[in-house]
């Protein structure tokens, strides 16, 4: 991995992932992970499924660990591993919004509010990238609210994203982020489309009031994403 000698592991078990406290788990799981230390940063790649399908993808996470390459711009260097391509999608932003920065493993991301306190972002992810109600219970538990049942999720409204029937998501709670840091009185609004390669995510969170204000926008922006 970027030249260098990386640990490599295997490890077969029931994978509990985030899930809720009391999650039996999911059996005869196996995961595929890869840490390098260099120059004082700590580098994961991390691959976890059914058995038998990662058994069949080995190759292809080691080739997508040895393609990882380190770009440097405006001072800084980052990890840039293969992403989703913007040119493949389309949409129609509200003119309140300003386009942010690009960021690893995003198509694009938004800020709204009167100081740019929420943040809308679509995502890509390979394959049903854990399934829906999978995806729905992590963002509640990003909100510190207990895990939807099968039943439950199948109940929620939904909406027309790229021509089919997407799961329209609203949450309300505590939001911890992937810094770790809990901000209270928080709304998350999301969608989750399954097709047939991949699964596209339009993810928004910011303070409650910010977020009611643009729940209009944010449904009328999923419902005008196009892919090519």
């Amino acid at each position: 991995v970027l030249g260098k000698s990386a640990v490599y592991v295997e490890i077969e078990g029931t994978y509990q992932g985030m899930g809720a406290p009391g999650d039996p788990g999911k059996p005869d799981y196996k995961m595929l992970g890869v840490v390098l230390e260099s120059e004082g940063n700590a580098i994961f790649a991390k691959m976890v499924g059914p058995k038998s399908l990662i058994d069949n993808e080995t190759k292809n996470f080691e080739a997508f660990c040895a393609s990882l390459q380190v770009v440097a711009g405006g001072g800084t260097t980052a990890l840039q591993p293969p992403g989703p391509d913007p040119s493949q999608f389309s949409w129609a932003a509200p003119e309140t919004w300003k386009r942010g920065p690009e960021k690893p493993m995003r198509v694009v991301t938004f800020t709204a509010g009167p100081n740019g306190e929420a943040e809308c972002y679509i995502s890509v992810l390979s394959g049903a990238a854990g399934g829906e109600t999978a995806n729905i219970n992590r963002w509640r538990q990003q909100m510190s609210q207990d895990p939807l049942t099968q039943e439950q999720v199948d109940q929620l409204p939904t909406i027309k994203v790229m021509g089919q029937d997407a799961k329209l998501v609203e949450i309300t709670g505590d939001f911890t982020g992937m810094a770790g840091a809990t901000q209270s009185g928080f709304m998350l609004l999301g969608v989750v489309c399954p097709r047939a390669a991949d699964s596209v995510f339009v993810k928004m969170t910011g303070p409650g009031a910010a977020m009611q204000a643009e729940k209009e926008n944010f449904t009328k922006f999923c419902e005008s994403l196009k892919s090519e």
